[in-house]
């Protein structure tokens, strides 16, 4: 089995990188001393046969290795390493059906892939490492890792120089107990890493990609910057680093306005079921990256118009828990002049109800029964049809 150390990698191979020599301290960190690959079996792509590698082709690294892939069970998990090191040959990688990884994920310097696809990888023991080729164009130009959550070991994504290679989306990682590596990768404008909230016990290192790095963070460590909310070792927040064009934590969404009929209750649905309908961004100043995942918990602020009508129900009982703001407009007509919030329910610090801080516009209903926790703020404005002016005051309570 290769047991190649990065350590060993010298600044003279990053020449062509140019200001990326700093890659190289860097990557050097990328071998954990503990690390399962010189410990036990790994699995390697074909070097024959067919240029598509995927779970079911999966071969023996070496003749040390005893690679079975058909020890995936049912759960998807494969009690192994796996180790694409150097493979000349495939052309694809796709591991469709691997749910959780016994050992570590490793890619590197394997110039001829051009995508490496892992969509149901949810959970690693060790860490997932993709390094781009030494001295040699690399061909790499999409990675998709979706439900990636958990990483047992490192994560770290370097040196990846194709044009295409310009984003890199792992929204769903939310812990990696080892370091975590973004560096090096030349052309990468946008990383998605909305998520994460733990990086334990060693740094992170976001630097020299592309200089127009656009980054959305988790916006419930925007206050403490992302490397000082989720770093969880104080010397390691001291060496990380964070180099980007833009970060942007909380970003605004709102529901797609739709419009049905009800036969068997005679109402009209109108506004969305959060779930079920698209988030869209509110305008477009404003990005809205996130869905609501299966917990209810929706990373972003969430505004809703609600309109004064006949017979109207918006449905937000799937929504949990926010992670930004939840605002309400109340638009309606200015000949029914409601009454206005009262103090009592500006300056409350119980948990209000949205029929406490909306009143009860006419025949209009808003269905938030399962909504336990807010990060940032509960408001709610009421507004003339026109949306001129605000005609009733801003009332702002933290749920706690």
């Amino acid at each position: 089995m290769k047991t190649r150390l990065l350590t060993s990698i010298t600044r003279e191979h990053f020449a062509r990188w140019g200001t990326l020599a700093r890659v190289v301290g860097l990557i050097a960190t990328l071998v954990s001393p503990a690390s399962a690959v010189s410990t036990s079996s790994a699995c390697a792509c074909p070097t024959s046969g067919t240029s598509a590698c995927t779970i079911s082709n999966l071969i023996p690294a070496d003749a040390s290795s005893t690679c079975d892939p058909t020890l995936l069970d049912t759960d998807g998990f494969l009690d192994e390493n796996i180790i694409i090191d150097g493979n000349t040959f495939v052309r694809s990688i796709d591991l469709s059906g691997l749910r959780r990884l016994g050992g570590e994920l490793v890619f590197r310097d394997s110039r001829f892939v051009t995508k490496l696809e892992a969509v149901n990888l949810v959970e690693t023991t060790g860490g997932v490492r993709i390094e781009g080729s030494i001295e040699a164009d690399d061909f790499t130009q999409l990675i998709e890792m979706p439900e990636l959550r958990i990483v047992g070991g490192s994560f770290a994504v370097v040196g990846q120089t194709h044009v295409s290679f310009t984003a890199l989306d792992v929204s769903s990682l939310e812990t990696v107990n080892g370091y975590f590596n973004i560096s090096g990768n030349t052309n990468l404008k946008s990383l998605n890493i909305t998520s994460l909230h733990a990086v334990a016990g060693r740094e992170l290192q976001i630097n020299d990609n592309h200089a127009e790095l656009a980054v959305r963070a988790n916006c419930g460590v925007e206050a403490e910057g992302l490397v000082n909310g989720v770093v969880t070792d104080l010397n390691a927040r001291a060496s990380s680093t964070f180099t980007h064009n833009s970060v942007s934590y909380c970003s605004l969404c709102t529901l797609d306005h739709a419009y049905s009929w009800d036969n068997d209750l005679s109402r009209s649905v109108y506004g969305a079921t959060l779930g079920s309908s698209t988030l869209r961004a509110f305008n477009s100043s404003y990005s809205c990256g996130s869905n609501l995942d299966a917990d209810g918990f929706l990373n972003e602020n969430l505004t809703l118009i609600v309109e004064r009508n006949y017979d109207l129900t918006y449905d937000l009982s799937a929504l949990k828990h926010i992670a930004g703001d939840l605002e309400f407009f109340y638009r309606g007509d200015n000949s029914y002049g409601y009454a206005p919030l009262t103090s009592s329910q500006c300056n409350t610090t119980s948990t209000p109800t949205v029929s406490s801080l909306l009143g009860d516009p006419r025949n209009v209903s808003v269905n938030i029964q399962n909504l336990e926790h807010v990060d940032g703020a509960l408001k709610v404005r009421r507004m003339s049809a026109d949306e001129t002016r605000t005609r009733r005051r801003v009332c702002t309570s933290n749920i706690p």
